[in-house]
């Protein structure tokens, strides 16, 4: 028998607990569809989220927060390039 807490548990709050453990106090990312669970399990675990418009900004973003905060950073680049096009 399961309970409401596990219920409640799925992959992406599962990655969010893994940031966290490893220090992580913020995600940058560019948002897409299939990353909604792991925006649900960190904003669970109280990760913030910086959504951008473009992977470059999210990577100079993340790299600046890191250089002025010495904090562990996490970058999610999730561009899907499909080159038969």
């Amino acid at each position: 028998m399961t309970t409401e807490t596990e219920l409640k548990l799925h992959g992406g709050r599962l990655v969010a607990r893994r940031l966290k453990a490893h220090g992580v106090t913020k995600l940058f990312t560019l948002s897409g569809g299939h990353l909604f669970s792991i925006y649900d399990g960190c904003r669970e675990e109280g990760i913030d989220i910086v959504d951008t418009r473009h992977e470059q900004a999210s990577a100079f973003a993340a790299a600046g927060n890191w250089r002025l905060s010495l904090l562990n950073t996490y970058l999610q680049a999730n561009s899907i390039r499909d080159d038969r096009l």
